[in-house]
């Protein structure tokens, strides 16, 4: 299924970034699944960073896009120096999780 691994890439992503770049010591991750939708929320403590600032790599861009493709809202809160939080939900719930398309019964 398409969303499964576009979950897992964002996941991946968010983790090397967490390493590499935000020396966080804590990182936290949840999925919540309920009958409308399905919401990931992944945190960590490390330095953070400025939205606002031109970056050379693609790993937000990426995240950004691979949420897009799987349909999903995708939010980011960043403050440099207070962690970094990921937001995404896909509406649907437990409907993409049995592999149903919106309209099917």
């Amino acid at each position: 299924m398409v969303w499964q691994e576009g979950i897992l890439r964002i996941v991946q992503e968010f983790l090397t970034n967490t390493i590499k770049h935000a020396k966080a010591r804590n990182y936290s991750g949840a999925l919540f699944i309920s009958s409308e939708k399905v919401e990931l929320h992944l945190a960590d403590d490390g330095h953070g960073f400025d939205q606002q600032a031109e970056t050379d790599g693609f790993g937000l861009v990426g995240m950004k896009e691979r949420a897009q493709q799987v349909g999903a809202e995708f939010r980011i809160c960043a403050k440099r120096g207070h962690g970094t939080e990921v937001f995404l939900t896909l509406d649907g719930g437990t409907q993409i999780l049995l592999g149903k398309q919106e309209g099917e019964s």
